[in-house]
């Protein structure tokens, strides 16, 4: 992409020589106020996510049994990384007025799109159109990032480049195997090499210097070492270039990650009102399993949005947009709560079909236990002292549990048990908004 150097920000208005010689490359700073927007292309690019989380949703919920659900999830972080992958990409380095930006995230919704396409066939041990997605990515994210070091010279970005050729490879690999353990074991490899280099931090100005040239030793450094690192951290400061070059631009981050869970709510949405189709003949069923589906979808979303979206964003900024700390809220932190929304999606698939099958509802209580879980976990960050948003999270888990076990033994329909989730959703909702009532107005009440 065309790529420019992340500025920070300076007392003085006067620009360093590397700007005055490249005014183009100049980044908008994001400690000094502007908000980088989301534009147009990142939205179209998100209209894979939509297919491929609608292609997901169903497979999981024609089969809704433990082994489908695991394997689901290892789709997902497939789906989730190569998307996190483009979506830092264009936070650090991309600018919408650039046709070649535009145009090489336009080309990306290609190989993304056959992940998706992929995920039929890998439910069924038949990795190829999913390995080649895969692989089509990273060869992207690779040849992109390695644009992106020949501007900034930076070696940590060369890094996040070899690592996701090393990851194609790993994925071209994985396309001819038939055993989904050896599939496995082949992604989480990849994934983890990504994730140690994609949402990496200089640890100090020592690290920093050392990518753009200075050396590092265990022993005490030569006097031509400390030449060499005082002359990387003088060409760091005379081109603009900050200690931590990979900080994020958290205005932008958050918003495409709240997009993303938005589109998984969607699903929840569009899974509710597609059974309540296939029971349109029958009035109270059909009211049920549409306001049920709308209910707990308006519900996970208000718990998120409304109690802990803005802090998170604020935690993101505080510091100064350090990517491991955007990596635990982010890429790490939001990553089961949104795989618990597919399964929400999917269990109302299952369990709303003519045919639903005992333990149909599974899904959609292991959904709502791993939301409420990451609620739990943003909820302990904002305030560890606070017991009740704990309390009301367990009633909700315990009750979704026990009526999966009911569900086993046949003791009520599916609709029913969607009915109960929903109202049980909805009142912990409702507990937790007058406790953030009363924590508004008594601080110390709760």
């Amino acid at each position: 992409m065309g790529y420019h150097a992340r500025v920070s920000t300076k007392a003085s208005d006067q620009p360093s020589p590397h700007e005055a010689d490249h005014p183009h490359e100049a980044n908008q700073p994001h400690e000094s106020g502007g908000a980088k927007p989301v534009p147009w292309v990142e939205l179209y690019f998100d209209l894979v996510i939509v297919f491929s989380i609608g292609k997901l949703a169903a497979n999981i919920g024609h089969h809704p049994t433990s082994a489908f659900m695991a394997l689901g999830l290892l789709m997902f972080l497939l789906l989730w990384w190569s998307w996190i992958g483009f979506t830092l990409l264009y936070n650090r380095w991309g600018d919408a007025s650039r046709r070649f930006d535009v145009i090489a995230l336009l080309v990306a919704t290609a190989p993304m799109a056959l992940i998706g396409i992929g995920f039929d066939a890998a439910f069924e041990s038949h990795f190829a159109m999913i390995g080649a997605g895969l692989a089509g990515t990273r060869l992207l994210l690779a040849i992109l990032n390695f644009r992106a070091f020949s501007r900034v010279r930076n070696l940590w970005v060369h890094r996040i480049s070899s690592t996701y050729a090393i990851t194609a490879a790993l994925f071209i690999a994985a396309a001819f195997t038939h055993h989904v353990g050896i599939f496995a074991a082949v992604c989480a490899v990849a994934l983890g090499l990504e994730s140690g280099s994609l949402l990496a931090r200089y640890r100090s100005a020592d690290d920093a210097a050392r990518h753009h040239g200075a050396p590092r030793s265990r022993r005490e450094p030569s006097r031509r070492a400390q030449e060499r690192r005082k002359r990387a951290l003088d060409e760091m400061h005379q081109r603009g270039l900050t200690a931590d070059l990979l900080t994020i631009n958290p205005e932008h981050l958050a918003e495409r990650f709240h997009l993303f869970l938005i589109i998984v709510l969607g699903e929840i949405i569009i899974a509710s009102a597609t059974g309540a189709a296939l029971h349109v003949d029958h009035v109270p069923s059909f009211i049920a399993i549409f306001v049920s589906g709308l209910t707990i979808a308006a519900s996970l979303g208000w718990l998120y949005f409304q109690r802990h979206a803005h802090h998170n964003e604020h935690l993101v900024s505080s510091a100064s947009g350090a990517a491991d700390v955007a990596r635990n809220l982010y890429a790490s932190g939001l990553l089961l709560p949104v795989f618990g929304l597919v399964l929400v999606s999917a269990g109302l698939e299952a369990s709303t079909g003519e045919h639903a099958e005992p333990g149909a509802l599974l899904p959609l209580v292991l959904g709502i236990m791993l939301f409420m879980l990451g609620m739990v976990k943003f909820r302990a960050i904002r305030s560890p002292r606070s017991r009740v948003f704990l309390v009301m999270s367990l009633l909700v888990m315990a009750s979704s549990a026990g009526l999966a076990v009911l569900d086993f033994r046949h003791a009520f329909t599916s609709i029913v048990g969607i009915s109960f989730i929903a109202g049980v959703t909805l009142l912990g909702t409702l507990v937790e908004g007058a406790a953030a009532l009363i924590r508004e107005r008594k601080p110390s009440a709760l």
